[in-house]
């Protein structure tokens, strides 16, 4: 297994990748809610929260902010709109192949998209035609794309802060822990946030073994478990929202 670093030949290949994939979701006719793994959960029903947005904004597709989105997670609507969107990300791979799909998004910008976060400005968006690349098919809609602000916003930007947020505040829906790159770098940000669910999945223990000679030697052993523990210290903190963590 080899670990993809941000925009490395194995990144972009991953990102890319993916997208078929939701786009075939989208043309079964199912709403979608995408999942970096490098993210976690405050707890709140995020579902619905998106489902309410949705129905306020009367957006296609949601995404957090970020020049304009962070394509990390989000929450799709399956539509024709939504199912010429993810036709043209998909090809545009053609024209960005140095690119990941987000900074690929981020210049289809106004051509398969536009952003607006108030159901008239998103009714509005969605009567505009799309400028395709397929040239099969120039009869599309514009999606309309609403966006909402990161759950580090207060702490003056996008970039994990170097301290714990509570997860009951009301605009924390998760974390993302974007701005770094690397499994165990993530992991620390994680724990340093308070948004560590799971126990250490590796151990390292001493043992001391007898031989047959007589001879004793001290080894190291490490002890994986196969399935991810929940920390409960951290759990009762997300079920119960106290005030502070």
């Amino acid at each position: 297994m080899h670990e993809a670093y941000f925009n490395d030949p194995y990144y972009l290949a991953m990102v890319w990748y993916l997208l078929p994939l939701y786009l075939d979701i989208i043309r079964k006719g199912f709403t979608i809610m995408k999942s970096d793994i490098d993210i976690s959960y405050a707890g709140k029903n995020i579902w619905k929260k998106y489902e309410l947005m949705a129905e306020n904004t009367k957006a296609d597709i949601i995404f957090m902010r970020e020049h304009p989105a962070n394509t990390g997670h989000f929450y799709a609507i399956p539509n024709d709109r939504v199912i010429a969107f993810f036709e043209e990300w998909v090809d545009s791979q053609d024209s960005f192949k140095n690119l990941n799909d987000q900074q690929a998004l981020a210049h289809l910008n106004g051509k398969i998209y536009m952003i607006c976060n108030s159901a008239d400005s998103c009714n509005h968006v969605k009567t505009l035609p799309m400028n395709r690349l397929r040239g099969n098919n120039t009869s599309s809609k514009i999606a309309a794309v609403s966006t909402y602000p990161s759950s580090f916003t207060r702490f003056s930007g996008i970039c994990p802060p170097d301290k714990a947020i509570n997860p009951c505040d009301e605009d924390v829906l998760y974390v993302h822990t974007i701005c770094m790159s690397g499994f165990l770098t993530k992991m620390n940000k994680l724990k340093q946030l308070g948004f560590w669910l799971m126990e250490d999945i590796c151990t390292e223990t001493k043992l001391d073994i007898s031989l047959q000679s007589s001879k004793v030697i001290s080894v190291s052993v490490t002890r994986c478990v196969p399935i991810p523990r929940l920390s409960l210290a951290v759990e009762n903190t997300f079920l119960h929202c106290k005030a502070s963590i």
